[in-house]
């Protein structure tokens, strides 16, 4: 398959950097999992936000302390001053951070901060955060989403990115196209400026990419009988060392029936 755009993950990251693309770019996120097992999902820690001007060289030396001081001061700064705007987006996209009495967003203090500025919702922030943002990736009718689908390679060509290598996860359900795709044997592909990239299925353990109607392959997985050799390996490892292990006690035990005689 060809896009404009892919997008490698479904946390946080990846879902707002989808709702700030261009309209008319057709995108594609790929996750290796399901869409509710990201790291952005399952996090339950708040998030940070400039309260005000005043806050900014606290909030700056706190960020570089906690990062022992090798954090890339211009990033932190970007990350300080557009928070304010972060937050924004995730209200209009109708996150619900708690508030206070007042109905003012409610802030609280975590580790390496020196005063309150976390905004949270309970004790599943990153759930609430993820949940809307998929909700609204998943109204864009430019976006395509795969579950179960891994990437395994970057593929370059003079120090530019045309596309990767991806593995699809055959025991899981995945976007329909992808599963037909999958059922008649086709080659996945994903691809940028013109270079195909993807899977052989009919290997099912090669992956290959195609350029200029040469296929070359990328990177080779085990097949079953690379797997069964590797498990004969290890059980005959095992038992070896339990055969030694034995003796071992054995002789210990013969000592001390001899100390005790």
């Amino acid at each position: 398959m060809k896009t404009d755009i892919l997008i490698i993950g479904s946390g946080c990251s990846g879902l707002y950097c989808a709702l700030q693309l261009p309209a008319d770019k057709q995108i594609t996120i790929i996750t290796k999992a399901d869409l509710e097992s990201s790291d952005s999902f399952l996090a339950q820690g708040g998030m940070c936000m400039l309260k005000s001007d005043s806050d900014y060289d606290s909030y700056f030396e706190d960020t570089m302390k906690a990062g022992h001081y090798e954090n890339d001061k211009k990033s932190v700064d970007i990350m300080i001053r557009s928070s304010q705007d972060v937050v924004k987006d995730l209200l209009s996209y109708g996150v619900d951070f708690k508030r206070d009495e007042a109905v003012a967003l409610a802030f609280t203090r975590e580790g390496a901060h020196s005063t309150k500025r976390i905004l949270f919702h309970e004790d599943i922030t990153g759930k609430e955060i993820t949940s809307k943002l998929l909700a609204a990736v998943q109204k864009l009718p430019n976006v395509t989403i795969l579950e179960h689908t891994t990437m395994v390679d970057i593929i370059c060509r003079e120090n530019i990115c045309y596309g990767i290598a991806a593995q699809a996860v055959r025991a899981m359900n995945t976007a329909s196209h992808f599963a037909d795709s999958m059922e008649s044997g086709n080659d996945l592909t994903v691809s940028v400026n013109d270079l195909s990239v993807g899977i052989d299925h009919n290997t099912t353990h090669s992956v290959v990419y195609r350029h200029a109607g040469v296929t070359r392959p990328v990177r080779s997985f085990l097949n079953l009988s690379q797997i069964v050799g590797l498990l004969t390996a290890c059980i005959v490892t095992c038992f070896a060392a339990l055969v030694v292990l034995f003796n071992g006690l054995n002789k210990v035990c013969r000592i001390n029936a001899g100390l005790l005689g």
